[in-house]
């Protein structure tokens, strides 16, 4: 097992370098999508870090960013408290329920470690500015 483990972290740092190598090649950004593992479900903070993507090391170590995107409202649908129709997740869940954060793990060109709010609605697949109320 140890060393099929070895052989995807290979195949991830591949990928990795080959992405790099082409966003050189063609002078433009090259965008890499992972989804998160299950690391997030323990934690009582739901929003993802670079520890939770497989093999990060080789993406961290090749990007210039690192960009997360965490919906609150998605974990609020999921909780026991919303199914029940408690009034305080429901609550919680109308103020959040357009909220998209846009967390920048990682940014070589400055303003790492920041977040970003963005309006959402998944249903129409929709992104805009956040509007502060």
């Amino acid at each position: 097992m140890h060393g099929l483990r070895q052989h995807r972290v290979g195949g991830l740092k591949e990928v990795a370098d080959g992405a790099l190598a082409l966003a050189k090649h063609l002078d433009c950004p090259v965008f890499l999508l992972a989804q998160c593992n299950r690391g997030t479900e323990g934690r009582e903070d739901k929003r993802p870090q670079l520890s939770d993507i497989r093999g990060a090391g080789a993406f961290e170590e090749n990007s210039d960013a690192v960009i997360f995107l965490y919906r609150p409202a998605y974990y609020i649908e999921r909780s026991q408290a919303f199914r029940d129709a408690d009034p305080a997740a429901q609550d919680e869940h109308e103020r959040v329920k357009h909220l998209l954060e846009i967390i920048i793990d990682k940014n070589r060109a400055g303003g790492a470690n920041q977040v970003v709010r963005a309006w959402i609605d998944p249903a129409l697949n929709a992104i805009r500015n956040w509007q502060k109320s």
